[in-house]
């Protein structure tokens, strides 16, 4: 996939280029560009990140969202730890972690699915970073966990228990211990899990399948797992029969079922 034409933005700080934005052909590609870090999610990377979703949800000619780290050490590699060791102020923690946790709501409530492509290291912020997008894309050397206990705090106790359960989710939050793309993709948390040498391919390969499907569809399916998710099975349903509704005023679903009969 050519992401290097049509459209670049790279997005200074501090003469650092900290997220990379492409577009091509439709696909909008946010890179975490700290590869001498491992991708660490700074403060200020987690600020870039937030404004990038926002310019490739608003912009029209993109139609999927890729989210991958540059290199090939780590997709990130969590909190920046060196930042969080001087955030004594209780305000000021709060702050950084209402950072990870207003990206994560954000990329569920976009109208566009997010595919994560992860090679390599996904832990702490960026382990559930990752597992927010919509579909999930990791090599078989990647490895995921939650270690904040082993600092003294924690993270992804909530996230995880909708994901996975109770008894999974104290597992991996409780002991801080790091688990490979094989255990991940068992728990259903990997739609696709690949060689090193087929990673691009398959990326490519879910973008552009993605890219048949109705956008106004796709939008509605993500609100609907949403509110799944937030308040439950049955306000939920009711969401997804008005939507059914609206699909179905669409042009596209008209001409779509007036081909199948045809067929």
């Amino acid at each position: 996939m050519d992401v290097n034409t049509s459209y670049k933005k790279k997005m200074d700080i501090q003469s650092v280029n900290l997220i990379n934005v492409t577009i091509s052909e439709g696909v909008g590609v946010i890179e975490i560009n700290r590869p001498s870090k491992l991708n660490s999610l700074s403060t200020e990377v987690m600020s870039e990140l937030n404004q990038a979703f926002d310019e490739l949800e608003n912009a029209s000619e993109v139609k999927v969202i890729i989210l991958r780290g540059a290199g090939d050490k780590a997709f990130a590699a969590g909190a920046d730890l060196a930042e969080l060791a001087i955030a004594n102020d209780t305000f000021t923690f709060m702050r950084c972690m209402d950072n990870y946790f207003s990206t994560y709501t954000k990329i569920m409530e976009l109208s566009k699915p997010v595919i994560a492509a992860v090679n390599g290291y996904a832990y702490g912020g960026a382990c559930a970073l990752a597992f927010s997008c919509d579909y999930v894309i990791a090599t078989k050397r990647s490895k995921f966990g939650q270690q904040e206990i082993n600092y003294g705090f924690f993270g992804g106790a909530a996230f995880f228990t909708k994901m996975v359960g109770k008894i999974k989710a104290a597992e991996i939050v409780m002991l801080g211990e790091t688990f490979d793309a094989a255990e991940a993709y068992r728990l259903g948390l990997i739609n696709k899990l690949v060689e090193k040498e087929d990673f691009e391919a398959t990326v490519k390969e879910a973008c552009d399948k993605f890219m048949e499907k109705s956008p106004w569809a796709l939008k509605l399916i993500k609100k609907t797992i949403k509110l799944t998710m937030d308040s439950g099975l049955e306000a939920a349903t009711w969401y997804e029969v008005n939507s059914l509704a609206l699909c179905r005023q669409t042009e596209e679903s008209r001409e779509l079922l007036k081909e199948f009969i045809k067929e």
